[in-house]
């Protein structure tokens, strides 16, 4: 009889500390919503939060979801932190290695596993550990293969944006661009699959950043019809990126040699950034520029309209305000513009700084 209770009793602490996890998971998530990334100090309520006891050790979790917790609320935190992703790397890790030893919860709940597997990637990228998340990125599919059969098709389509997004982003971080064009017709296979069940929330924004891998790439022909992607249907949908793939859209006309579209296409980019209060200072600037250059012929004429754009948007700069221009390094391919070297070496050598 004593042995029952004490495991009733066992099974309830095991319980109360699972929503005990639970409500301190909630309680950074709502940070987190609402001020994102901030790259400073932790708020008051972020620091006393985390000085409960239950998150000062793995040890304290007493089950596998209270592990998976107590490691999410960790890696949230260290979003909120900035730009250091060491810990938060670290932090991933172990959370997908906590998955990866219950392969039968991720068959019950593959959806733990797949966001499980995108953290501890982008976090691998984001660190610059590029050889880890290559090598993460097969387990992945070969365990989504492994449990095809057993998975719900929310899942299959959950686990194919995830892998697509992560290696678009890998490709474009680790600067193996031609690599990743050499994926396209995988990812537009499974993209022309899932189509219909994709959201443009999330379909948007994958067309965006192909579009963006080949413009650095300098692929522009195949970049016009990713970008083209990037602005189907409703505009209202995603509009940060709607904004920045129509500016993004003039830069590879102009580079296809489409000057006669670029007049019209100006001014329509124009209403439509001004209409959704998308036309700051940096955009205006570089619409003007465009609208400019489309009819100017000599290239001394060129380079000396390209360089005075770069400093008007260096000068600006300083304001440090987030803009749509943030999607696409726009200043890198003006100074490929003004200094004729190629776009993709300029793109390689800022990796390669940023790196160092």
């Amino acid at each position: 009889m004593k042995s029952v209770t004490e495991e009733k009793l066992k099974i309830l602490q095991f319980i109360n500390q699972t929503e005990q996890y639970r409500d301190l998971n909630d309680a950074v998530s709502l940070i987190n919503s609402r001020e994102g990334m901030t790259g400073g100090e932790p708020s008051s309520e972020l620091a006393e939060i985390l000085k409960h006891q239950l998150l000062q050790s793995e040890d304290h979790a007493l089950t596998h979801n209270a592990k998976l917790s107590f490691y999410n609320i960790r890696i949230i935190a260290e979003n909120l932190h900035g730009s250091d992703f060491s810990n938060a790397l670290e932090y991933s890790r172990r959370r997908y290695e906590i998955i990866q030893a219950r392969p039968d919860l991720i068959v019950e709940k593959p959806m733990v596993y797949i966001r499980g597997v995108q953290q501890y990637v982008q976090r691998c990228i984001l660190s610059g550990s590029f050889e880890e998340a290559e090598r993460i990125l097969p387990t992945f599919e070969q365990m989504i293969q492994k449990f095809d059969a057993k998975l719900y098709e929310a899942a299959r389509i959950e686990a194919f944006i995830m892998k697509t997004s992560m290696e678009v982003f890998y490709y474009l971080n680790s600067g193996k661009l031609d690599e990743g064009v050499l994926r396209i017709d995988v990812w537009q296979k499974g993209i022309s699959h899932y189509r219909k069940e994709i959201g443009l929330q999330l379909y948007r924004p994958i067309c965006f950043n192909i579009c963006v891998l080949l413009v650095f790439a300098e692929k522009w022909e195949q970049a016009l019809v990713w970008v083209n992607r990037s602005l189907e249907e409703q505009p209202d949908i995603r509009r940060d990126i709607v904004s920045a793939a129509k500016l993004l859209s003039l830069v590879i006309h102009y580079e296809l040699g489409n000057t006669s579209l670029l007049e019209y296409t100006v001014r329509s980019t124009y209403r439509y950034l001004a209409k959704r209060e998308r036309l700051g200072k940096p955009e205006q600037i570089v619409l003007r520029f465009l609208k400019k250059v489309s009819g100017v012929i000599s290239k001394r004429e060129l380079i000396r309209h390209f360089n005075q754009l770069r400093k008007q948007l260096q000068a600006l700069n300083s304001a440090k305000d987030n803009t749509i221009l943030d999607l696409f390094d726009f200043p890198l391919w003006l100074e490929s513009k003004a200094t004729g070297k190629p776009l993709n070496e300029l793109f390689l050598a800022k990796l390669v700084g940023e790196s160092a």
